[in-house]
């Protein structure tokens, strides 16, 4: 396989965040908006940025199949309050 790589310059962004672990590829489409719908109900006064982005930081380091850590990111209009 071939791959060529792009490198774009992103703007600045506040990023409503969170870190979990996917057990695996397949569990994205649950993992993900379940995160998105969490940082909203946990920030209601906060919207998303214009035009809207969202983006996932792998954290391990290395290509996993399995049990990778991921944090989540969506890019919103302001700071909120943070959640443990």
């Amino acid at each position: 396989m071939s791959y060529h790589e792009v490198i774009k310059e992103l703007p600045e962004y506040i990023v409503c965040y969170k870190c979990v672990k996917v057990p695996g590829f397949e569990s994205y489409y649950e993992i993900i908006p379940a995160i998105n719908e969490e940082c909203g109900k946990a920030n209601l006064d906060l919207k998303p940025a214009v035009p809207q982005y969202f983006f996932c930081v792998y954290l391990d380091g290395v290509y996993k199949e399995r049990d990778f850590n991921v944090e989540f990111c969506v890019a919103v209009d302001r700071f909120g309050k943070a959640k443990a």
